[in-house]
């Protein structure tokens, strides 16, 4: 008989609490960058700049992971269409429509009347 191997287990979700501050940092940061009376010129530059850069980039690897795919895929919906419409072949085009004909229709006050 054959051994199958089971697939490898995705990795466990990093804490609730590692991910809470991480969304928290990110929202600090971009509100830094937006601006604004108590939140300074607006701009993040330098090591501020890398770190916003790099708290969203692993906060989007955690969310990916929570969701069930990576960064081959832009989403879970465009990859069960690519999954559902594999081998699929497209319906043909519709027949084209006949030619519109003109009807001629009589000037006002030619219509036959009856008595």
């Amino acid at each position: 008989t054959e051994s199958t191997i089971p697939p490898p287990r995705p990795p466990p979700p990093a804490s609730t609490s590692d991910v809470r501050s991480k969304v928290r940092l990110a929202q600090g940061l971009m509100i830094k960058h937006r601006g604004g009376p108590g939140f300074g010129s607006g701009i993040v530059k330098g090591e501020e700049a890398i770190r916003l850069e790099r708290t969203l980039e692993e906060l989007k690897s955690e969310l990916g992971r929570e969701v069930g795919f990576g960064f081959g895929a832009t989403s879970k919906t465009e990859e069960v269409a690519a999954t559902a419409t594999a081998g699929v072949t497209p319906p043909p085009p519709p027949p084209p429509s006949p030619p519109h004909t003109q009807q001629s229709i009589a000037p006002p006050g030619n219509f036959p009347t009856t008595h």
